[in-house]
């Protein structure tokens, strides 16, 4: 069962709670912390949403768009290839042909 969207609400949800609790505490004030919420919601609402729904959104492609480039991404490395394994296991040379910055590392 795919549960992307349940996933994807409860980020939404996270983010609309911490956008208010966060600035509450982070904010020195005599009032009770339920009266600083109230604020901080009444002033930053459109703010909370819009950045809730973008969290919601980006989480749900983010699970839902993972697995098929996953696919695409092994496609088009093929892992068992030796060539690839050369390329990932061959050492880097500094000579002193990179240029005087370069140069100072392959001293060590």
């Amino acid at each position: 069962m795919n549960y992307s969207i349940e996933i994807a609400l409860v980020g939404a949800l996270i983010n609309i709670m911490l956008s208010v609790i966060i600035p509450c505490i982070i904010k020195k004030s005599d009032n009770s912390m339920m009266n600083d919420m109230k604020q901080v919601y009444k002033t930053n609402r459109e703010l909370i949403f819009s950045s809730s729904i973008i969290i919601g959104i980006t989480i749900y492609l983010a699970l839902e768009f993972t697995p098929q480039l996953k696919e695409v991404f092994d496609s088009l490395v093929d892992s068992d290839s030796d060539d690839m394994r050369d390329i990932i296991n061959a050492p880097i040379l500094i000579t002193s042909n990179f240029g005087p910055r370069l140069s100072n590392l392959s001293r060590l």
